[in-house]
């Protein structure tokens, strides 16, 4: 059985975090359970002492062994973790842009990695010792790590701030290229200035942001069980079928 919630952050952290989420369950004896992540723009920090895998891109290849807490950056393409026994994982999902605010490098140092905490904060041994996953205190561990966030954020910039304004206006628009540029220069900046800015804080070119950011909201809308899927595909943007297909495999495998 797998038990599975999201959290609301708090008020102050609300701008920055998505959500807390917990996943907890056990794999039969000798068993491994596969599964795809999808990219959705944004970094994740999880803490757990749980054994699990990392296959990376290639589902079929040689999988890594891991059993800390680790940073999940954000992907352009499809990743694949794979989980066993008993486990227990309690994450952070950023919103768009907002990992950086937590931590010393830029975004795009993390992009499409799964990197341990230990070697991200070194300074920070006790969060992670994840004594507070062991003792099912849900309220306890969400106190513990918005305090944590707290204490390590470096601070909203004026490029931030803008990016934000411009995050909203992306995920708005079907537009692609040369449109993306339009949206880009409405907002005082060069696209080459863009380019260093959003992969500083989301990890991707502005033009690779829009198409994950695309296919992220149309598999939000495709819960609505109402109406084709390929239909809503070209009311996001999507030039045709083909071009539809050839991105979910890329982003869903």
């Amino acid at each position: 059985m797998i038990f599975s919630k999201e959290y609301k952050p708090s008020a102050k952290l609300t701008k920055y975090i998505e959500c807390y989420w917990e996943l907890k369950g056990a794999v039969a004896d000798n068993e491994i359970m596969q599964e795809a992540l999808i990219p959705g723009g944004r970094a994740e920090i999880v803490f757990t002492d749980s054994a699990f895998l990392w296959y990376g891109k290639d589902k079929n290849s040689k999988p890594v062994n891991y059993s800390s807490s680790f940073l999940l950056g954000q992907r352009d393409s499809v990743r694949f973790i794979g989980l066993r026994d008993q486990f227990r994982f309690f994450g952070i999902r950023f919103r768009s842009g907002c990992q950086s605010l937590f931590t010393i490098n830029p975004a795009d140092q993390y992009t499409n990695k799964l990197l341990l905490l230990s070697a991200i904060f070194p300074e920070e041994k006790e969060i992670f010792t994840n004594s507070a996953l062991r003792n099912n205190n849900v309220e306890k561990i969400i106190r513990d790590i918005k305090n944590w966030l707290q204490e390590i954020s470096t601070g909203e910039t004026d490029d931030w701030a803008i990016l934000q304004k411009c995050i909203v206006e992306i995920d708005s628009s079907n537009g692609e290229g040369a449109a993306v540029r339009e949206l880009i220069y409405g907002f005082g900046w060069t696209y080459k200035k863009a380019e260093r800015i959003f992969l500083k804080y989301t990890g991707y070119t502005p033009r690779t942001f829009m198409k994950v950011r695309r296919f992220t909201n149309l598999m939000e809308k495709s819960q609505d069980k109402t109406g084709r899927l390929i239909e809503k595909a070209l009311d996001s943007g999507f030039y045709d079928q083909s071009h539809f297909i050839r991105e979910f495999h890329t982003y869903a495998g």
